[in-house]
């Protein structure tokens, strides 16, 4: 085959790259106008006309006379990839998920499939003939581990069994206090946060064992991390995080935390407890499960009530306390007129109304609506990205607050690690 019939062929496998008009190509090659339907015609019988020169006069087209096929992979805003290659690989193949995932370079453990293209680009050589080659373009995003409930199995066994249940008398009780762990992020730091929480918590126990009912907001980045993207853990949105401990072990630490802080209530007290579920922006799902894996746990104690709803805020009637409950991360200045929209009964017959949010990892109060709105402090220390913006100022330490049920707000008090 001269050197005419290889660059026909060249510019023929480029125009499947290129997406040019056939009518385009073939006016290039031989100055003649025809329609685009008649110059793809033309043009696929050409093509094979070609291949089979080559395959009877046993010439092969050099690999710098190849069209070159440009490959390219591209991260998107949301956390998706995309990926352009060229692949050898037969039509079962091209339909085999894992055999694509593989062979664009992802782990099918880590990453999923959106949408996938795979367009023939047919090639010649010698040793081989007519191959027939594929140009393979994906679309991937990163599996969110799903709750694995031998992870809960395992804390479980490593943490002493649970006493026989005591009822108590499940009345409204006088004596409420509400516990803000907020903004802990467990899985930034090491195993030895897990220990300084837990004693924090004996030392917070100690001091109101005389409560009747303790309110207990579960999440509000109790978790550091939402799920893991290869190598890196990542939010809810796909940001990644700076991180000390493994997906798993964030999880099994966290649970044990949160197990802690009610085993030491029950062993202690005869309070009724509260607990509340608050998604956070950096592990709604993964503290979701956390939460679940105590519900089952302490399913047979009565003295336990469970809120698992997933809502963005949570309002509660504590006699005369009004409280609402957010992580606060989106609703800026609509924040301060939610409560009286979303709750009216409960704004109506509270005669102390407070709302704790969290997110900010720094103490403020604001009186607004006749609300006072407050943002919780954390214990937790600052990671690179926040040392690096001098973010680290704020004290570490968390907030217990005391509500007499007839009488309001009585006081804060506040815990440091």
């Amino acid at each position: 085959m001269d050197n005419i019939d290889k660059n026909v062929y060249k510019q023929i496998q480029e125009r499947k790259q290129t997406k040019e008009p056939y009518e385009n190509t073939f006016s290039k090659l031989y100055s003649i106008g025809l329609s685009n339907t008649e110059a793809r015609k033309e043009l696929a019988g050409i093509e094979k006309h070609l291949e089979y020169k080559m395959e009877i006069e046993g010439e092969s087209t050099e690999n710098e006379d190849l069209p070159k096929y440009n490959e390219s992979e591209e991260l998107c805003a949301d956390g998706k990839y995309k990926s352009d290659k060229l692949l050898k690989m037969s039509k079962e193949q091209s339909k085999d998920v894992d055999y694509l995932l593989n062979a664009h370079g992802f782990d099918n453990k880590c990453w999923q499939i959106v949408n996938a293209r795979n367009n023939t680009w047919n090639v010649y050589s010698k040793k081989d003939g007519v191959q027939q080659l594929y140009s393979s373009k994906i679309t991937v995003k990163p599996i969110i581990p799903e709750y694995d409930v031998e992870w809960a199995k395992e804390v479980f066994k490593e943490i002493k069994p649970l006493p026989p249940v005591k009822l108590y008398k499940n009345n409204k009780g006088s004596k409420i206090v509400e516990l803000q762990y907020a903004d802990i992020h467990i899985g930034l730091r090491g195993l030895e946060y897990e220990d300084e929480l837990n004693k924090m918590t004996d030392e917070i126990i100690n001091e109101y064992k005389d409560a009747d009912v303790f309110i207990l907001p579960i999440g509000q980045d109790l978790l550091n991390a939402n799920h893991s993207n290869g190598a890196n853990l990542t939010t809810l949105k796909g940001t990644a995080v700076e991180q000390s401990l493994s997906y798993r072990e964030m999880f099994k630490s966290g649970l044990r935390v949160v197990c802690h802080i009610l085993d030491r209530i029950i062993e202690n007290t005869e309070a009724r407890i509260e607990c509340i579920y608050v998604p956070g922006n950096h592990d709604e799902q993964s503290c979701f499960g956390v939460f679940q894996s105590v519900m089952q746990r302490y399913l047979n104690n009565k003295n336990i009530i469970f809120d698992d709803v997933i809502k963005p805020r949570k309002y509660r009637l504590y006699g005369v306390n009004g409280i609402g409950f957010g992580h606060g991360q989106g609703e800026g200045k609509r924040i301060f007129g939610r409560f009286s929209v979303e709750a009216p009964e409960i704004f109506a017959k509270a005669k102390c109304r407070e709302f704790h949010l969290t997110h900010l990892h720094n103490e403020s109060v604001k009186d607004e609506n006749g609300i006072i709105f407050r943002r919780m402090p954390t214990v937790n220390s600052p990671d690179n990205w926040h040392d690096g913006k001098g973010y680290t100022g704020a004290t570490k330490r968390i907030q217990a607050f005391r509500y007499n049920a007839e009488t309001g707000l009585k006081g804060i008090d506040y815990f440091y690690l």
